[in-house]
């Protein structure tokens, strides 16, 4: 279960908690724990985030279901999914509004309804049991959906192809929510790996559409503003294109990322309780 939080905005010039700023460390009185992002995020990436509108904060298990969470003033707080996120902002017009009203009102998270999940499962197993990348082939003779029998033997060959010689080794990814205009997104990289002994926080793209840079500079930026603070400083946050066998890591000095996402965020601010 998430910590629960008082909700609303902090700049280091709030006099009752401007003490902490240098710190990087904000506690209030209703959560367990917050991690403030200039504290590491700003430290190694220059271009990230202003401090006066955004937090993350830890969370607890993963769930990647589009839910609300808290109130403010009486109104549900909305969370959703960095995936959906970054549909949001990669559309405009009406079917930009149009993914809003989707991720408001498509329920709680339904693993049934998952159609990655027994392979996004199959991974995480295979690395945390330390089996070779040929033991990803043994979910294949369980499937039943003609579906997943189609699509999952090419994402499996990608995987493998980009697995390759590496050496890899398991490490629990963390999970943060990144918080801005009373939206909370929740970023959940499903995989951790050290990579030649540098650790990755791996996001998986599973679909047959290609990573698109836009795409990638959102998911990375946002992955290394929320999950840094809690990762060791060389840390690398990535997203896989799994049928391609590509890993698009974070680098600095997108221009105006944060100005995009703090926009989007707005958008979907104050659309949610329209739609």
């Amino acid at each position: 279960m998430s910590t629960m939080v008082q909700w609303g905005t902090w700049h280091p010039s709030d006099s009752n908690n401007a003490k902490n700023a240098k710190g990087g460390t904000y506690r209030a009185r209703t959560l367990d724990r917050w991690a403030w992002h200039p504290s590491r995020a700003l430290s190694r990436r220059s271009d990230l985030f202003e401090s006066s509108y955004s937090f993350v904060h830890s969370v607890g298990p993963r769930n990647d279901a589009i839910h609300c969470r808290g109130s403010v003033g009486g109104f549900l707080v909305p969370r959703i999914s960095l995936t959906d996120f970054v549909s949001v902002v990669s559309a405009s017009g009406t079917p930009k509004a149009t993914r809003v009203a989707n991720a408001k009102n498509r329920g709680p998270y339904n693993p049934a309804f998952d159609f990655y999940k027994p392979l996004r499962d199959r991974i995480v197993e295979t690395h945390k049991n330390g089996n070779p990348r040929t033991s990803l082939n043994k979910i294949l003779v369980s499937l039943s959906d003609p579906k997943k029998q189609s699509a999952y033997p090419e994402i499996i060959s990608g995987y493998a192809k980009w697995w390759g010689k590496k050496t890899l080794q398991w490490i629990s990814p963390p999970s943060a929510v990144f918080s801005a205009h009373g939206v909370d997104v929740s970023i959940n990289p499903e995989v951790g790996l050290e990579i030649q002994q540098i650790p990755h926080l791996v996001k998986l793209h599973f679909k047959a559409e290609k990573l698109s840079k836009r795409r990638v500079d959102l998911i990375t930026t946002l992955m290394e503003t929320a999950l840094a603070p809690r990762c060791q400083t060389q840390t690398v946050m990535g997203v896989l294109d799994v049928r391609r066998s590509k890993l698009f890591t974070f680098g600095p000095g997108v221009p105006h990322i944060s100005g995009v996402i703090d926009a989007e965020l707005a958008y979907v601010a104050a659309l949610w309780p329209k739609v």
